[in-house]
């Protein structure tokens, strides 16, 4: 594997939506957002305890870092188990198995009330938009296999 190429990222407290669109997305310049999600409800409530009160009976698939072989598909889970479970795994003790192809709007939806995406991209619908800045950025500087891109994008998100 060749070397990361990185770039300092800017980092602003406000912004307008005219300032983002051409300082950051469309040069497709990585921007920390300070104090963006402060006034959400996610902000104080989210936490593991939570999720496990509201989510714990739900099963999540589970990816580990094994590569796939020969002609294993790569959206299959290596295993499966209750989000009560998982959540008391990694409080306890580090583990390489990742929640991945979960879909909140529709395991948890009643979650999206507590945020709000901001209006300072395009006209994707919301739930969408939180797509737009990691893939896009990893893309330009060179990650282009999708299951990299997702990996990289969850850790940023």
């Amino acid at each position: 594997m060749g070397h990361i190429k990185t770039t300092p990222i800017e980092s602003v407290r406000n912004i307008s939506k005219e300032d983002f669109i051409k300082n950051y997305y469309k040069p497709q310049k990585p921007v920390l957002i300070e104090g963006l999600t402060e006034n959400w409800a996610a902000f104080q409530k989210w936490n593991l305890d939570y999720i496990q009160q509201h989510a714990g009976d739900q099963i999540v698939p589970l990816y580990n870092n094994e590569p796939t072989k020969g002609k294993q598909n790569s959206a299959e889970p290596a295993t499966e188990m209750k989000m009560a479970d998982y959540i008391e795994l990694i409080k306890t003790k580090p583990t390489d198995l990742r929640i991945f192809f979960y879909d909140l709007k529709v395991k948890l939806p009643e979650l999206l009330k507590d945020f709000e995406y901001p209006d300072i991209v395009s006209n994707k619908a919301p739930i969408e938009k939180h797509h737009l800045f990691p893939f896009e950025y990893l893309k330009k500087i060179g990650y282009t296999s999708t299951r990299d891109t997702n990996q990289i994008a969850n850790y940023a998100l």
